[in-house]
């Protein structure tokens, strides 16, 4: 979205929100990860009736002690719907047959709870944040996201400049909900064990209410990793790319030994990636409206990135210009060096989609995430 009236873009949204919010009934769409962290930080701040979920499996189970229903109990209630699940146009679309409206009867919980603890308890919460601590990875996956096979230069960062950028990140933020560390590989890291540490001392729970790694389950977590993810109760994602690995993912392994110490993890097995086009010069939307509208419709625009040159919605784009691929503008980041309190407003309203020119100059030549592209291909196909 690009911004036409800095710094007070949510005000009409925050007298939605806030207005009589404790009169208000309200369901949760998504018993992921998300969806119960956010339940435990409004839980005693508004009346949550229960979660809403679209799998069967979820359905009619307790998670938190609450009840998840299935999307059908939406159809006769007055309650608002507070939309966790990623899949935001599928949901949005459910919601819109079903009579809701946004901003009204349903919300997406990144603006609802970044909207309420700043205009009710004048604090900023966000989402997420992800850290690349090293741009090696344990693979060379043909199509990758991340464009790491293309780099020149992978670099792991150094921990004083990872501790000074997150430093900056959290002087204009109050507390974020999953503060991630991925790559590459995150376990490449020769320090990792170290920064994590670092990070989980510093951070956790206070400002950062999880902590998240990402991984290629090619190296084995040792004990000095183990008792890091144990102390600061690490939730460890790690993909699975099989068959194309031939042998080097040892899947079951780490599961076992996930399990043993009693660590949260994420199993992410995938068959088919979104094909991003590289290296394709042009994805064939024009003219800055269309680019507008196609950045708020991809879902790879919530995946905010801390870098060295500042905040960015989307990985990929920094990525990309790291490979010469596509050079993104400077005022494409958030700069987080010179922390203004009169630009708190400012940070959100760039954490939840606006920008100065509304999307990115990788959005030009990347087909998108998977809202809007349908192009599949193999995932974790190796060079």
């Amino acid at each position: 979205m690009k911004w036409s009236n800095k710094g007070h873009e949510f005000d009409s949204v925050a007298v939605k929100i806030c207005s009589h919010v404790e009169l208000c009934k309200y369901y949760i769409w998504g018993a992921g990860t998300f969806g119960r962290a956010f339940y435990g930080l409004f839980k005693d701040k508004i009346h949550i009736i229960g979660f809403v979920d679209s799998k069967p499996e979820k359905q009619n189970t307790m998670v938190d002690g609450v009840k998840v229903y299935a999307p059908a109990v939406l159809k006769d209630t007055d309650a608002i719907v507070l939309v966790s699940t990623g899949w935001t146009h599928q949901v949005y679309t459910e919601l819109n047959k079903m009579g809701f409206k946004k901003h009204e009867t349903y919300f997406h919980i990144d603006e609802f709870t970044s909207v309420y603890m700043l205009y009710k308890e004048n604090k900023i919460y966000v989402s997420d944040i992800t850290y690349t601590i090293t741009e090696r990875c344990s693979l060379k996956c043909k199509n990758c996201n991340g464009f790491i096979p293309h780099l020149k230069e992978a670099r792991n960062y150094e921990k004083v400049d990872i501790l000074k950028n997150l430093d900056m990140f959290f002087q204009w933020c109050d507390y974020v909900n999953v503060l991630a560390l991925c790559g590459g590989d995150a376990m490449v890291h020769p320090e990792f064990a170290s920064i994590l540490e670092l990070v989980g001392e510093r951070y956790y729970p206070k400002k950062a209410g999880n902590i998240e790694v990402y991984s290629n389950a090619v190296i084995v977590p040792d004990e000095a990793v183990l008792k890091m993810m144990k102390k600061y109760n690490v939730y460890y994602r790690f993909s699975d790319y099989r068959p194309y690995t031939e042998g080097r993912q040892k899947v079951e392994e780490i599961i076992t030994l996930l399990k043993n110490n009693g660590i949260r993890y994420d199993h992410v097995k995938f068959e088919k990636w979104c094909d991003c086009g590289y290296p394709q010069e042009s994805n064939g939307i024009q003219g800055e409206s269309n680019l507008i509208k196609f950045f708020e419709r991809c879902d790879r625009r919530s995946c905010h990135n801390l870098t060295e040159r500042g905040v960015i919605f989307c990985g990929m784009a920094h990525a990309a210009d790291r490979v010469g691929y596509c050079a993104i503008e400077e005022e494409e980041y958030f700069k987080l060096e010179n922390y203004e309190q009169a630009r708190r407003n400012e940070f959100l309203e760039y954490m939840l989609g606006y920008s100065e020119k509304g999307y990115h100059a990788y959005c030009a030549k990347c087909n998108g995430g998977a809202n809007v592209n349908h192009n599949l291909i193999e995932a974790g196909e190796q060079m």
